[in-house]
């Protein structure tokens, strides 16, 4: 049977066979503020609302990260050229999972892939659909089917021809222009990048992203 995140939480305390770890007490203020600056799902919230993170089988290789590392974590994954609308919240057996916040109020929001990489996810629905396919795997990693899975390409560099920020996160819209924007000196300090552009969609909404080289000033800027 599918569960909700609160039996979910139930199973893990209380069936010794998860040798869930210690579970941490949320800061009610911390995820507020958290939920406040990022756009989260309603089910990762409910989870950081029972606890901040916490390990399965009494080891690190089976993991949700508390506040504190998501957002530690946070900068140097985007450093390292991940987009900045990407959230990693846990690793799993060397699967990172990633929270799409441009996708955070639909039904496929979170994706799994080599922790070492930036361009092989695949959606795995959401944080709660993880948790049911765990629980009914016993803690197999992958539980999902890989062959012939869409993959995502979630890096800065290939921001022109990404789909899985560009054109995943539009359903239901198109991305009618890409052109370049000239940041403030504030931008380039905080985002580290002089090289940005602005999408926009065909309901009239418009985003910004900042890019990590010249590449992403390709064929497809309009």
């Amino acid at each position: 049977m599918d569960r909700n995140i609160q039996q979910i939480m139930e199973l893990f305390l209380h069936d010794p066979f998860w040798a869930i770890g210690k579970v941490k007490t949320p800061d009610k203020a911390r995820l507020q503020q958290f939920a406040a600056s990022y756009r989260l799902p309603e089910d990762y919230i409910k989870l950081l609302s029972i606890t901040d993170g916490f390990v399965l089988f009494g080891a690190g290789d089976y993991r949700i990260d508390d506040i504190g590392f998501v957002l530690e974590w946070h900068e140097p994954r985007t450093d390292a050229g991940f987009v900045e609308q990407v959230l990693e919240i846990g690793y799993f057996m060397d699967y990172a999972l990633l929270i799409n916040q441009n996708e955070s109020q639909t039904s496929s929001y979170l994706y799994a892939g080599d922790a070492c990489s930036l361009t092989e996810f695949i959606r795995i629905g959401t944080i709660t659909d993880f948790f049911n396919g765990l629980i009914a795997s016993k803690g197999e990693i992958p539980f999902w089917n890989t062959e012939g899975q869409e993959l995502f390409d979630f890096s800065e560099d290939h921001l022109s021809v990404n789909p899985g920020i560009l054109e995943v996160p539009a359903r239901g819209r198109t991305v009618v222009s890409r052109r370049p924007y000239y940041p403030t000196e504030e931008e380039i300090r905080v985002n580290g990048s002089t090289k940005a552009v602005i999408v926009t969609y065909s309901n009239g909404i418009e985003e910004k992203f900042f890019l990590r080289n010249e590449d992403g000033f390709g064929a497809d800027v309009e």
